[in-house]
């Protein structure tokens, strides 16, 4: 208001100036407008002055005392023993198709949300399925093109790799109370293929590289991966980032990558078994998909040798497309080329 009196005061006196003796009326109108603008601003000195000054306080949350007091602990330290063998008791199986589902349900990514819910990707009828803790369909979103693998992002937020004719996404959706709900979507300059994240890193493995972004989706760096490797299909990467495993479209074998791209190891099945989806576990634990010859089986953590094998096709197995253990409710579920889901129960 202050600059505003200012501004108008100074027109008003180089009108005056300009006017002077050209035009009494003018003139005349000019003082009459500057006395005018001289009373207003008295005024609002006046009352800037009756007002006074404005004084701030700072009032506490009085409940962040009590919640304080409620925690029982600040956080905890996990002992991490990325080799212990998962041991399987109990299976179910459940039924995931929807009645508008065209084609046969192909399962080829699962995810858990904070809130006990778990989200599969049907690739082929191009959907993502939202499970509730008993693996019971309660909401459904459908995506642009097939799904390949999908991640966490945050506590209610998910990613999930998607390719199409022409089409390269990554596909960010939230989980909330009213079900599945996109919320934006990243062109990718190259193909896409598998999908997981390291800490505030997204890996997608893209033929014969491998791309990091951020969470976001924003491109970090390109990793080219070691010749000899013919095509980069899944991907995960170990906890402390030292690792990339590598499966290959159609391969007996699982590669370990440096996070340079630099080969480490190599994994070939003494059994011929073709590795599909790979993932790694909250612990550390590498679990391999070997989709032809129907079974999971666990890895060193070196990537070097097989230490066991947690379900195969005499459990009822077939395909299997997906593994993913859930620390939460000790669990290893299993996604594969049919209309049901296997949920182990972990001894």
């Amino acid at each position: 208001m202050c600059a505003q009196f200012r501004e108008s005061l100074g027109i008003s006196c180089d009108v005056m100036d300009d006017v002077g003796e050209k035009s009494r009326t003018l003139m005349f109108i000019a003082e009459q407008k500057s006395i005018m603008l001289f009373e207003k601003a008295d005024n609002l000195l006046h009352d800037i002055s009756v007002k006074g000054k404005c004084s701030l306080r700072f009032k506490q949350n009085d409940g962040i005392r009590q919640s304080l007091r409620d925690l029982k602990r600040i956080g905890q330290i996990i002992k991490q023993t990325p080799n212990k063998i998962i041991e399987c008791k109990r299976s179910r199986r459940y039924n995931v198709r929807m009645k508008d589902d065209i084609e046969d349900v192909l399962i080829t990514g699962i995810c858990e949300s904070t809130n006990g819910q778990y989200v599969i990707c049907d690739s082929r009828n191009k959907k993502l399925k939202l499970l509730d803790s008993a693996f019971q369909i309660i909401s459904r979103l459908e995506v642009p093109g097939c799904i390949h693998g999908i991640t966490s992002v945050d506590a209610t937020k998910l990613v999930c790799s998607v390719s199409g004719k022409k089409l390269n996404l990554l596909y960010f959706v939230a989980v909330n109370v009213e079900g599945l709900e996109i919320v934006n979507y990243t062109d990718l300059p190259h193909d896409c293929r598998g999908i997981c994240r390291r800490d505030e890193e997204l890996y997608v493995s893209s033929i014969n590289a491998l791309y990091v972004y951020t969470l976001a989706g924003e491109l970090l760096r390109k990793i080219d991966v070691n010749e000899s490797i013919h095509s980069v299909h899944r991907c995960a990467v170990s906890l402390d980032g030292t690792r990339i495993y590598v499966t290959a479209d159609d391969s007996t074998e699982l590669v370990t990558l440096s996070n340079d791209g630099s080969l480490l190891s190599t994994f070939t099945d003494s059994e011929q078994r073709k590795m599909g989806n790979v993932h790694v576990t909250h612990n550390g634990q590498v679990l391999v998909c070997c989709w032809e010859d129907n079974s999971v089986i666990q890895l060193h953590n070196d990537g070097r040798e097989q230490l066991a094998v947690l379900v195969t096709n005499g459990d009822g197995l077939y395909d299997p497309q997906t593994v993913y253990y859930s620390h939460a409710t000790n669990k290893v579920i299993v996604g594969f080329n049919g209309d049901e889901i296997m949920v182990l129960d972990v001894k």
